[in-house]
């Protein structure tokens, strides 16, 4: 894994989850730390460095 941390890439809004809804539908900008994004769903900060997307 590259050391560094990874920061959000807005085109990763469009992109499916596994329910087929687009992670913009339920996932947010967390306004306290550009490394995550917020889970409207379960309520909690995502950090994006452990978020896995597949092209």
């Amino acid at each position: 894994m590259p050391s560094g941390k990874t920061k959000f890439y807005p085109s990763w809004m469009e992109k499916l989850d596994n329910s087929g809804k687009t992670l913009g539908s339920w996932c947010k900008r967390d306004t306290g730390n550009e490394f995550a994004r917020y889970c409207t769903v379960c309520m909690k900060s995502i950090c994006v460095v452990i978020l896995v997307l597949i092209n």
